[in-house]
């Protein structure tokens, strides 16, 4: 299935495209992180993301009156997802238009083997889903030993692998990657009918997403093939950004 597909999937709910890890990822990844100082440098990072996330409860969290958890508001409420689906984003002096709905069954399972990786912690993964013209996906994975991001490097380490499909043969390329619910301890009222932006794109797309999907689209995609951000978020939403499309990106090129 095209990724121009799955992108579509972000306006209409329909079919869904497989992305969650490959088996064999799964095993090999976990083989690496039973490494005690990994699983060490892992926990550490995990209590720096536990006090982010205390953060955002204390000041976010209504402390009368019956409460729910913010992804159980959203659950109950999906007129507020509907109102942020395609919108503008503009923040730390970027500007670019974002797209989210909730998350399908296969981005759930990806949260789900993310997990499973890094035994019950948050890590980071990128996979580059590549979408290829004969309806073909292609799946490549990188981890890291921390819950703050895989390295560019590694990141960048999938492209060489996909320039031998030929570029012509390519639909698009996805850079999927998880992001932790920041409001997981968070809780509203059910009947909640504020301003609920800061609820929603808490868990979004950083500017170092954004940043580094349009470094990558200019590096190797330009003029090629669309090239993907996308990030799933364990507070229930997707999230993502088309490559080159940015206001600064395009003052630049």
């Amino acid at each position: 299935m095209e990724t121009k597909t799955y992108f579509s999937l972000l306006e209409k709910n329909m079919q869904e495209v497989d992305v969650s890890i490959p088996l064999e990822s799964i095993e090999s990844f976990k083989i690496m992180f039973k490494d005690l100082r990994i699983k060490e440098r892992l926990i550490e990072t995990n209590e720096l993301l536990n006090d982010d996330i205390k953060q955002y409860t204390d000041l976010m969290s209504c402390t009368s009156g019956e409460r729910v958890s913010v992804k159980v508001y959203l659950d109950r409420h999906p007129d507020v997802v509907k109102k942020y689906f395609n919108r503008n984003v503009k923040r730390w002096g970027l500007e670019w238009i974002e797209k989210l709905r909730r998350n399908n069954d296969s981005e759930r399972k990806f949260l789900e083997n993310a997990r499973d990786i890094y035994y019950g912690n948050f890590g980071e993964i990128f996979q580059t889903v590549v979408a290829l013209k004969n309806h073909r996906l292609e799946k490549y994975v990188a981890t890291s030993s921390r819950a703050d991001g895989v390295d560019e490097k590694d990141i960048q380490s999938s492209i060489p692998r996909i320039l031998p499909f030929g570029l012509k043969d390519v639909s698009s390329v996805m850079f999927i990657h998880n992001h932790p619910d920041l409001h997981r301890d968070t809780k509203i009222s059910p009947d909640y009918t504020g301003e609920a932006i800061g609820y929603v794109s808490a868990s979004g797309l950083s500017k170092k997403d954004i940043e580094l999907a349009d470094r990558i689209y200019n590096q190797n995609f330009r003029g090629k093939c669309k090239t993907f951000v996308i990030a799933i978020s364990e507070n229930g939403l997707t999230y993502a950004y088309q490559a080159g499309t940015s206001k600064e990106y395009k003052l630049r090129v």
